[in-house]
């Protein structure tokens, strides 16, 4: 993956290129061009060495909901709350199936993590690799009400 489809993958704007980032994706490789800390997930997960809110935005590509299926849905909540802690914004691609239908934890996880007042959203984002885009995950360590 070049430079600019990791860009796109995670919708990182330039301004946000400046910022602290920690990138905790299977199989990615160091790019002398972006500052960034890159972190096993298969060895670190669901538990970080960093202090709160190290860094700006946490990245994490191709390991949670379409990754490994054996993960389960506590392990996934556990490893965002985990990314949240040491990150003020995370983002997480892919958040679908291999037949592009959304994950099975994605539900629960989101359901856990509002319940829990992380804010979460879903968007599409445009990619130069998928002619209809791709889905990412946004959490976020802010409170956000949910209306009961």
């Amino acid at each position: 993956m070049n430079r600019e489809e990791y860009i796109q993958e995670f919708d990182l704007g330039p301004q946000e290129l400046k910022l602290r980032l920690l990138d905790c994706s299977v199989g990615r490789q160091e790019d002398p061009n972006l500052n960034i800390v890159f972190i096993d997930p298969k060895k670190t997960l669901p538990k970080l060495s960093f202090d709160n809110e190290s860094f700006d935005l946490a990245l994490c590509g191709d390991y949670l909901f379409a990754g490994n299926e054996t993960l389960t849905d506590p392990f996934h909540v556990q490893a965002l709350i985990e990314l949240a802690r040491v990150a003020t914004e995370v983002r997480v691609v892919p958040i679908v199936d291999k037949q592009g239908q959304p994950s099975k934890h994605l539900g629960p996880v989101l359901q856990v993590l509002q319940e829990q007042g992380f804010g979460v959203e879903v968007r599409q984002v445009k990619s130069t690799t998928q002619n209809n885009g791709h889905p990412l995950l946004r959490v976020w360590n802010e409170a956000c009400k949910v209306k009961t």
